[in-house]
């Protein structure tokens, strides 16, 4: 939980000027990855094969979305973050 905290504290959204930037900590991100019926196929990192950093992660909590006649189930994205340097390079 350290490593992403630090990787969204890093990488997560920021202001083009780069002088803006929110911050997570890392008591807050145990409680928004863990919520009530969490399954790790919620969550998806991606690393470096060199030196195992993170270089990617994205996070999904499932939603019952009701209309008039159906039940549908859908997914809310939170945390979709790419490393700074793939941003640069068109990979996010």
């Amino acid at each position: 939980m350290n490593e992403l905290s630090e990787f969204l504290n890093d990488h997560y959204v920021e202001a083009p000027s780069g002088n803006f930037r929110l911050a997570y900590f890392k008591e807050f991100l145990q409680y928004a990855y863990t919520f009530p019926g969490w399954k790790s196929d919620y969550q998806l990192a991606i690393r470096n094969s060199k030196n195992k950093k993170l270089m990617a992660s994205i996070m999904f909590i499932p939603h019952k979305l009701k209309t008039w006649t159906d039940e549908l189930w859908c997914a809310q994205v939170n945390f979709a973050v790419v490393h700074r340097k793939l941003r640069l390079k068109k990979l996010g």
